[in-house]
């Protein structure tokens, strides 16, 4: 529920700024949130996209966070995975 309101405020604000490829940037950011399912990356993708619409952020470090918070989450999975193989190998 709180992810849906964080999403439905920055919507409010995408009409309010200038920048022609806002749109296409708020979409990629709504597919992200839909394949995505782990609060702390929400709550940092949120901030980030925050910070890239307030021109503090350039496209290239939003998208390069993006990527490598995904690869974070990708390797801890991959870590569980692992883990698990190996207490099943044990017992």
């Amino acid at each position: 529920m709180a992810r849906e309101k964080e999403i439905e405020k920055l919507k409010v604000n995408y009409d309010t700024y200038s920048k022609p490829d806002i749109r296409e940037e708020a979409e990629c950011c709504e597919k992200i949130f839909e394949y995505v399912k782990i609060d702390s990356y929400q709550t940092h993708l949120i901030r980030s996209f925050e910070a890239l619409i307030s021109n503090s952020m350039t496209q290239f470090t939003f998208y390069s966070s993006i990527l490598r918070e995904t690869r974070f989450c990708e390797s801890l999975s991959k870590e569980k995975k692992q883990n698990r193989k190996e207490n099943i190998k044990e017992t």
